[in-house]
């Protein structure tokens, strides 16, 4: 839901929403996630557009986090 005299924002929500559609598929085709339930899929793209992806110069991983967070040390919980 976007305020009345934002109607910018919705479409900035429907390009994220697109973005992490088209991660999804793609990820759902590799052979890697074979045998894996879907949530674990879904979580993978979604660190993925979280770590990766840049507004400004900082992902939103880091914005939360304050640094960026090392995929080997710091898993998700």
């Amino acid at each position: 839901m976007a305020a009345g005299e934002a109607h910018w924002q919705n479409e900035i929500v429907e390009r994220h929403i697109g973005t992490f559609r088209d991660l999804l598929n793609k990820m759902l085709l590799e052979d890697v996630f074979e045998g894996v339930d879907n949530q674990s899929v879904v979580d993978s793209v979604c660190e993925t557009k979280n770590r990766n992806v840049t507004y400004n110069g900082t992902s939103p991983s880091q914005w939360l986090l304050g640094r960026s967070r090392h995929p080997l040390i710091d898993t998700s919980e």
